[in-house]
């Protein structure tokens, strides 16, 4: 898998600067894929990694649900016709109905990187269903056979399989996994914990 490691099968490590990036086509960000799943050619799930660096339309992805989270910058509004979401906090969620046409606002601020980096999950709700959970939980066990993924925030997580250190993650890295038939457990310690876990569950 380009741009990742693979610890065990199932288990595979990432850094988000490691992955390909494409070009969006209105020039507006860059998109990095961590995984895409479906069939013929239809998305039943993606995971990826949205950089924005102007103001401009926010893609429509009809019939797919979508979530959110600010990884990084200074933040940017998703602005409809009816509604809005602000995302202008590290870890700032929001999901929305990917039918809707949007438009990406940065925010400007004087103590942050500007742009806005984003963790952005689309899914088919026919086909699977997704949470994201964004925690400051210092300890957490994913259960056997689950797909989807992690990254961290703030801090620094290790990784355990049988009670073994298999790898420690910084801000900005994390692990993709695909029906891992065991569990894991994922520990910060010492110090802060701020990450964020996509699960999906195939319908």
């Amino acid at each position: 898998m380009v741009g990742m490691r693979t610890l065990q099968r199932g288990l595979h490590l990432f850094a988000i600067q490691d992955l390909p990036q494409e070009t969006w086509r209105n020039g507006g960000g860059v998109a990095r894929t961590l995984v895409r799943s479906g069939v013929d050619g239809q998305t039943h799930w993606r995971i990826s990694i949205a950089d924005i660096v102007r103001d401009g339309p926010f893609s429509v992805f009809a019939g797919l649900q979508r979530q959110a989270v600010l990884l990084q910058g200074s933040g940017v509004i998703l602005q409809g016709a009816e509604t809005s979401w602000r995302l202008e906090r590290l870890g700032a969620w929001a999901a929305f109905s990917g039918d809707l046409p949007l438009q990406a606002v940065l925010h400007g601020s004087e103590n942050a990187s500007p742009g806005a980096r984003l963790w952005n999950v689309m899914s088919d709700p026919r086909h699977v269903a997704t949470t994201v959970d964004v925690t400051r939980h210092r300890l957490r066990t994913v259960d056997a056979l689950a797909h989807g993924a992690l990254c961290v925030l703030e801090g620094t997580a290790e990784v355990l399989v049988g009670g073994a250190l298999i790898a420690s993650l910084g801000p900005g890295a994390g692990l993709l996994f695909e029906g891992w038939p065991g569990t894991f457990s994922v520990r910060f310690h010492p110090g802060p914990a701020y990450w964020l876990m996509t699960k999906v569950e195939k319908r």
